[in-house]
């Protein structure tokens, strides 16, 4: 007889945007989406304070996103969380994607420089995360 498993996974928040999907503080995963970087600027308006990563910044901006997904991985049992990026109708211009990777690469690239800080973070896809 063969045996068939189902996994469910589901976000803790109540929607799956950047702002509720890092982890418990909305206002602290709302900095980490980088749409709007230029959305606010080019007249949109904003509920999010995002700045730029840059050697000012990027330590204390490493602490916070650490601090969030490591209070999402309490309420699971695997090792890996899914930090959920961006939102409906969303990664519609060459802009926004660049602001997106190139502000997160940076952050990833701190955070897994510094075994101190016990985390490995990289950009993944659902099946990636299903995986491990």
């Amino acid at each position: 007889a063969r045996r068939a498993a189902v996994f469910a996974h589901l976000e803790p928040s109540a929607l799956y945007s950047t702002k509720h999907s890092c982890g418990p503080s909305e206002e602290a995963c709302c900095a980490f989406d980088f749409f709007y970087l230029h959305f606010c600027q080019d007249g949109g308006e904003c509920d999010c304070k995002v700045q730029k990563i840059t050697a000012a910044n990027i330590r204390r901006k490493a602490q916070l996103l650490l601090e969030q997904a490591r209070a999402k991985a309490k309420l699971f049992r695997s090792n890996t969380v899914a930090v959920l990026n961006g939102d409906d109708f969303r990664y519609t211009s060459v802009q926004e994607v660049t602001d997106q990777y190139e502000n997160f690469k940076l952050l990833m690239d701190y955070i897994n420089d510094r075994p101190e800080l016990k985390a490995n973070v990289r950009f993944g896809t659902l099946h990636d995360f299903l995986e491990n």
